[in-house]
């Protein structure tokens, strides 16, 4: 099972960006309703949202930003 996070809508794209940083194009009509920020996961050419997964980013994204914060 493939893991992804989508980075950004360009037009009728969607661009995701894998666990490795590798980035990868596909058509937006082939997702579900997805948010910018959200992770996806891919099996056989079916692509389904993560919860679970998405939380846990945006939990570690906000950390991080605390930590920044403290040490400016």
């Amino acid at each position: 099972m493939a893991k992804y996070v989508l980075d950004r809508y360009e037009g009728d794209w969607a661009v995701l960006e894998d666990e490795s940083g590798r980035m990868l194009k596909v058509g937006r009509d082939t997702l579900p309703q997805v948010s910018e920020g959200e992770a996806l996961e891919e099996e056989d050419g079916y692509w389904r949202v993560d919860p679970e997964r998405t939380e846990r980013l945006r939990r570690q994204a906000r950390a991080r930003m605390e930590r920044l914060k403290r040490n400016q």
